[in-house]
């Protein structure tokens, strides 16, 4: 299961994404996404990807190979490290 906080920061971010689309908002900044477990990232996705409003998603990761893949769609991740970025 995730952690305590992560529904009221699905909720959040479904209500940020409505508010966006309503707005016509150019994109959405989403941050903590590291409080969703792997299923819940990959559903983060599918929803933003669903909703086609373009998304700087922020979370933290343990090492870059477990960063989700953004390979397809204009998707790009970003590893940033003692002040260097890098492309993944």
């Amino acid at each position: 299961t995730d952690p305590i906080g992560s529904n009221q920061w699905r909720t959040k971010v479904i209500l940020q994404l409505y508010v966006a689309a309503r707005d016509g908002s150019d994109m959405v900044i989403i941050d903590k996404a590291d409080m969703l477990d792997k299923r819940g990232r990959n559903e983060l996705f599918a929803l933003l990807q669903a909703c086609g409003i373009p998304a700087l998603v922020c979370m933290t990761m343990g090492a870059p190979g477990d960063v989700p893949k953004m390979t397809t769609g204009g998707k790009l991740a970003y590893w940033i490290e003692n002040g260097a970025t890098r492309t993944l």
